[in-house]
């Protein structure tokens, strides 16, 4: 089953080049900080990225992804806190700006 997994993050003392790696790391585990829709693609709010990913439950993802995610980081040497949200259904979305 396909799951579209969400996440956001803060780093704790971080340079602009660690954020730079972090994103490349999360890009490579399936994790953008683009999103494709109907009308283009829409770059995402700093420090989110998503990204689709199979799975059997929710939960077997979350803690997949969020597993991947806490590897990233611990592989780079930064402390971060990171909030993770797996929905079985990824295509209802918008993005304002003001």
């Amino acid at each position: 089953m396909n799951f579209t997994a969400l996440c956001t993050f803060d780093l704790t003392n971080a340079s602009e080049e660690d954020y730079t790696k972090v994103y490349e790391a999360l890009e490579e585990i399936g994790l953008s900080r683009k999103v494709h829709g109907t009308n283009g693609e829409v770059n995402l709010p700093n420090t989110t990225v998503l990204g689709k990913f199979n799975g059997q439950t929710k939960a077997g993802v979350r803690d997949l992804v969020s597993e991947k995610i806490k590897n990233s980081f611990k592989d780079l040497n930064l402390k971060s806190k990171a909030f993770t949200m797996v929905s079985p259904s990824g295509n209802t979305w918008s993005q304002i700006t003001t």
